[in-house]
Formats: C-alpha cells, sequence, structure tokens
C-alpha cells in the first residue's frame, strides 16, 4: 500500500490513510471475537503507512503517524473489552442453554424416586406407541400399587414411606430392561411401557417385577419392613388413554382378589370392570 502512495500529493495521501482507517474499522467488527487476528488485521494495514509517514518528517505526515499510533492503542483497548464481552456472552449463551435442558429434565423427573414422571411417561409413552405402530409390535402398559402404602406410613412414619418408594423405584430399575420405560404415576403407584410381540411378555414381565418386589424387604433405621404390590396390565395399539384405563382396571381387580397379583385386561376374566371399581363413590381400593 506504501507503494502505491502518491509522492507529491498530501491530500491524496491523507484519503488513502482515511480509506485505510475505514478498512481498520471494518476489521474490528468483523474479527472482535478474536482479538489476536484482529491486531494482525490492523496492524498490517496501518503499521506500514504509519512508519512511511514517520520518516517522511513533514508536520501532517507525523501529525497521521501519532494519530496511527494513537488508533492502535485504542483498538487493542477497545479488542479486550468486546473480546471479554462476547466471551461473557457466549458463556452466558451457554449457561442458559444448559439450564433450559437441565430445568426440562428435572421437570420430567420424579423428585423422590428420580424416575420419570406421569408428565414424561404420557410423553415417551406416545413416542413408544409410534413405534410399535413402524415395528409391528403392541405397546404394553403395566401399573402397580403398593399393597397397603398407607399403613406403612401410618406405622412407621413418612420417612419411612418414603424409603420404601425409593426401594421399589430401584427395584423396577433392576428388573426392567433398559429401552423399557418406568415412571412414578403419583403416591405410591408405579407404570412401565414395553413393546412387546405377544401379549403375554407383557404378563411375564409384570409377574417379574412382582416376584421382584415380594423378595424385597426395606430396612429403614432398625425396621425391617415387607413389600408388595398388586399389577394391572394391558396390550394394545390404541391410545394411552385407553391402555392405561384397562391397565387400571385390571389393577383394582388385582387389589380385589386379596392383593400381590397380575391382572391382565386380556384374559377372559379381566376384560370387564369390576362392579366395585364402576360404582365406587368415597372410597378405594387402592392400598
Amino acid at each position: 500500500m506504501v507503494i502505491i502512495l502518491p509522492r507529491d500529493s498530501e491530500l491524496q495521501q491523507v484519503v488513502i490513510y482515511l480509506f485505510l482507517l475505514g478498512m481498520s474499522g471494518g476489521a474490528i467488527s468483523v474479527y472482535s471475537a478474536h482479538r489476536t487476528m484482529l491486531l494482525a488485521t490492523i496492524g498490517s494495514i496501518l503499521l506500514p503507512i504509519a512508519t512511511w509517514f514517520l520518516f517522511k518528517g513533514t508536520v501532517i505526515s507525523t501529525a497521521l503517524s501519532l494519530g496511527t499510533l494513537l488508533f492502535l492503542v485504542t483498538t487493542i483497548r477497545a479488542g479486550q473489552v468486546l473480546s471479554a464481552t462476547m466471551d461473557r456472552s457466549f458463556r452466558l449463551g451457554y449457561e442458559l442453554e444448559d439450564a433450559q435442558v437441565a430445568a426440562e429434565q428435572r421437570a420430567l423427573k420424579d423428585s423422590l424416586t428420580g424416575l420419570n414422571n406421569r408428565r414424561a411417561f404420557y410423553r415417551h409413552g406416545q413416542a413408544m406407541l409410534e413405534e410399535a405402530g413402524r415395528a409391528s409390535r403392541q405397546l404394553a402398559m403395566i401399573i402397580s400399587d403398593v399393597d397397603y402404602f398407607k399403613n406403612i406410613n401410618d406405622t412407621w412414619g413418612h420417612h419411612c414411606g418414603d424409603v420404601v418408594l425409593k426401594a421399589i423405584a430401584d427395584a423396577h430399575q433392576v428388573c426392567l430392561r433398559s429401552d423399557d420405560l418406568c415412571a412414578r404415576l403419583g403416591g405410591e403407584e408405579f407404570g412401565v411401557l414395553l413393546l412387546v410381540k405377544e401379549k403375554e411378555q407383557a404378563r411375564e414381565v409384570a409377574e417379574d417385577l412382582r416376584s421382584c418386589l415380594e423378595s424385597t424387604v426395606t430396612a429403614c433405621g432398625d425396621v425391617k419392613i415387607p413389600v408388595t404390590a398388586s399389577f394391572g396390565v394391558a396390550v394394545g395399539s390404541h391410545d394411552l388413554e385407553s391402555l392405561f384405563k384397562q391397565a387400571d382396571a385390571s389393577l383394582y381387580q388385582a387389589k380385589e382378589r386379596g392383593r400381590n397379583r397380575v391382572v391382565c385386561s386380556f384374559d377372559s376374566d379381566g376384560t370387564e370392570m369390576s362392579e366395585a371399581r364402576k360404582h365406587m363413590t368415597g372410597t378405594t381400593l387402592k392400598g
């Protein structure tokens, strides 16, 4: 750039100098996030002409040279501020994104057991229902309810009740496959969703869970608390609400028949909701 400067016209030299200053200003906006690149670009543009002006020795050229040095100092400081500001902005953006992801995950988790909550159960269940259609499989829903859970709370306190619920959640995670969905639906009620080829697979999984819970003795301080649960099972490719109603009706039949058992909606004696369940008003069989 120094080579093409006109030797005999200070006006043209000043115009070219101002043009180079404009290019340097543009570099600030382009490379503000990369301080090293910013300084290298501005230095390569202005230092040659600033040096040339300095050695030229006239009043105007000396003033332009000093102005260039002042501009470089200002640019270095501005680059520091811009770089720090953009770095904070990027960090804040990532932190906000991470916080949003964490908040969404917490919104789908049960705070006591760490399992999926009811909202996640239905959200992921809808995806599993669609997957079942693509894979020519059926969606199985297993609803379980801890037997006599109120007695546990009344006898040993709610702290022990919470310990029991955590132990039941752990037992579900141990007994189920990694791709099965398990959730705490509320209170002492748990739900499981899984894809099956045959309906009997759902019964087998429910029986494994029932047996697993029956053999689990939960320790709460010096107290050993035995736990059992009743299970209702439904299988189909229809909507989740229909599956839930079928599984819930089967669960109530399991309670009526003595608890600690599995009842499937596709059994010949498990297809109709019990009269007690139909006409229930203020009492409940759950517990």
